[in-house]
């Protein structure tokens, strides 16, 4: 409602609120299954952290050079925060919702100026979202890290697993 009323202020309070919020739960739930963690936390803490640059780019009435500018070097911090989940947390799902609301952010700055760089850098930045969600799924699906190096179970050290008798 703070949206449609134009009180954007209040409303990127909340979204700031609301972020840290999601952060909480990516952190505390990163382990959920594919089919819970991309509708439950990803999708939604992508649409956050999108939400939360739109609606302020909204209130501070960005339609000024300077302002572009902001929103130039404020797009790259998106980028940092989507390599970070992406590589760091290995969590492919979170890059590709991310991509996909790059990919929407490109074509909007595309249809509202073609001659800019916003555009150009969300369209990158899909790129490298895209290709780099690509490369974590497959490495997570084929049991290997982030080098590629297959995982291998470490050998067991416990002593009280092993037999109680001797074979003597």
């Amino acid at each position: 409602m703070l949206w449609v009323r134009n009180h954007f202020w209040p409303a990127e309070i909340i979204l700031i609120v609301h972020v840290f919020s999601q952060s909480s739960a990516y952190w505390t739930h990163l382990g959920s299954p594919p089919f819970v963690h991309l509708p439950a936390i990803a999708g939604p803490y992508a649409w956050a952290l999108t939400a939360l640059f739109w609606n302020g780019a909204v209130a501070a009435h960005a339609h000024n050079l300077p302002s572009r500018i902001v929103a130039n070097i404020l797009i790259w911090v998106i980028f940092v925060l989507g390599q970070i989940h992406i590589f760091a947390a290995k969590d492919y799902i979170f890059g590709y919702a991310l991509s996909f609301l790059t990919l929407s952010l490109a074509v909007e700055q595309f249809h509202i100026k073609i001659i800019a760089l916003q555009w150009i850098f969300a369209l990158a930045i899909f790129a490298v979202f895209f290709v780099g969600s690509l490369y974590v799924s497959t490495v997570v699906y084929s049991n290997r890290d982030i080098f590629f190096k297959r995982i291998v179970a470490p050998e067991s050290t416990d002593r009280e697993r092993e037999p109680l008798l001797n074979n003597q």
